[in-house]
């Protein structure tokens, strides 16, 4: 299955105990998916073809987390799952219903934090949950519990749209030379 990068410049995957990989122990809970270090405006693009199930508010005040800034995410079920784009800003043709095509671009990503503590304080937050969860009905990971049901870990996924997005830049001159070659 080749999988789209979500970012135009696929950044390193977080893994271990980098404090953007899933599953990592925070401050009051443990990290339900993983942070793509990027720039505010960069366009987030669909990993798979799928529908949109959820366009909601992700962080900010407007959901009671006034220590981050407003933010929104995109839910779109696919044959892998439901990936979350999150911290983001969805496009105005992007609403639930909407058939979006791997590639294709969801909207552009939102600067998250509001104070700099030496870490990126922008980047596209990216969850996997099974065919059928809403984020909405993902709680918090608290500490000292079970993973919650419904909630996957996307390191794989991502693993391998950096693979894709590699290969792509790798070959791709050399493809379209090929390609412009035979054309009749």
């Amino acid at each position: 299955m080749f999988y789209y990068p979500p970012l135009k410049v696929m950044t390193d995957v977080p893994v271990g105990n980098h404090y953007g990989s899933f599953g990592v122990k925070r401050k009051y809970s443990y990290h339900c998916g993983v942070d793509l270090y990027c720039n505010k405006g960069d366009f987030v693009f669909a990993i798979e073809s799928g529908i949109v199930t959820e366009t909601n508010w992700f962080t900010g005040p407007k959901i009671n987390l006034p220590w981050w800034n407003d933010t929104r995410c995109v839910c779109v079920e696919s044959d892998t799952g439901v990936i979350v784009y999150g911290e983001m800003q969805e496009f105005c043709k992007i609403v639930v219903g909407t058939k979006v095509k791997r590639g294709e671009s969801l909207g552009t990503v939102e600067t998250v934090l509001k104070k700099d503590k030496g870490k990126p304080m922008t980047m596209l937050h990216v969850m996997l949950l099974t065919r059928g969860t809403k984020e909405t009905d993902i709680p918090s990971w608290a500490h000292d519990t079970e993973r919650p049901k419904g909630l996957l870990d996307p390191t794989l996924l991502l693993t391998q749209c950096r693979i894709n997005y590699a290969f792509n830049a790798a070959f791709r001159p050399a493809i379209e030379s090929l390609s412009n070659n035979y054309i009749a």
